[in-house]
C-alpha cells in the first residue's frame, strides 16, 4: 500500500506545480487517508513482530528501523495535516502554498523509498541467509 501512496503524491506535486489548488485538495485529503491506513498498519505490523527489541541483537535492529522509518513516517504524516490545515483555510491562499506542497510530495517519496530496502532487511534477508 506505500508504494500505492505514490500515485496521489505524484499527483499532488504535479497539481501543485500547475497551481491547481482544487487539485491538491482532492489528491492531499487522498494522500492523508492513505497515510492515515498505512499508520493502523504499522501499529499492527509493530504487535504482530515475533520478537521483541531487547531479545537478542536481530530484535533490536528490526524495531530501530521500524521505530526509525515510523518517526520519517510521523513527520510527513504531520506535515501533509498541517499543510492540508493552511491549504484549506485563508493561509492557504492561491499559489501561496504550493512549493510547500511540492516540497512535502518530495519529502513522502523519500519515506516510501526508504521503506524498500528496510523492508528487505527485515523481512527477506532472514530467509535469504537460512
Amino acid at each position: 500500500m506505500i508504494l500505492l501512496s505514490e500515485i496521489p503524491n505524484t499527483l499532488i506535486k504535479k497539481a501543485a506545480e500547475r497551481n491547481d489548488l482544487g487539485a491538491v485538495k482532492r489528491w492531499l485529503m487522498i494522500l492523508i487517508a492513505m497515510s492515515f491506513g498505512l499508520l493502523v498498519i504499522r501499529a499492527f505490523e509493530f504487535g504482530s513482530l515475533r520478537i521483541w527489541w531487547y531479545d537478542n541483537a536481530y530484535g533490536s535492529i528490526v524495531w530501530t528501523l521500524l521505530f526509525l522509518h515510523l518517526t520519517h513516517f510521523l513527520t510527513d504524516f504531520v506535515d501533509t495535516l498541517v499543510l492540508a490545515a493552511l491549504i484549506f483555510t485563508r493561509h492557504g491562499g492561491e499559489n501561496r502554498r504550493m512549493v510547500d506542497v511540492a516540497e512535502n510530495a518530495m519529502y513522502w517519496r523519500f519515506v516510501w523509498l526508504l521503506w524498500i530496502p528496510i523492508y528487505l532487511m527485515i523481512y527477506w534477508v532472514p530467509r535469504w541467509m537460512s
